[in-house]
């Protein structure tokens, strides 16, 4: 797992934790906190699905940092897909991140 990952300006903390995690009242494999800027990810999970929601976090983060998130309005089930869509493409793509690294 990687320590930090920079969202925009602002770099978010990332830890292993024991949880459990509640968000909005449910157990969840992962959360962010925007005001300490720290992700943290069940350390329980496969390092495949730790990879997952931590790229799920990111959305979060990425949805907050550019003013598009309310988080009474922010549907999980689009996150999802757009975390695994980016998985998919830095995967199927490393040229990609050659070039936009330039």
């Amino acid at each position: 797992m990687i320590n930090f990952i920079k969202i925009d300006a602002i770099n978010y903390d990332v830890e292993e934790s024991n949880g459990p995690l509640i968000v909005n009242g449910k157990e969840c494999g992962g959360e962010i906190d925007y005001l300490t800027t720290k992700i943290k990810i069940l350390n329980s999970l496969s390092k495949e699905k730790q990879k997952w929601v931590l790229m799920h976090e990111i959305m979060h983060g990425i949805m907050y940092e550019r003013h598009l998130e309310d988080n009474k309005t922010t549907d999980e089930t689009v996150l999802d897909e757009l975390a695994s869509a980016f998985i998919a493409l830095i995967r199927d793509n490393p040229e990609l991140i050659k070039l936009l690294k330039e």
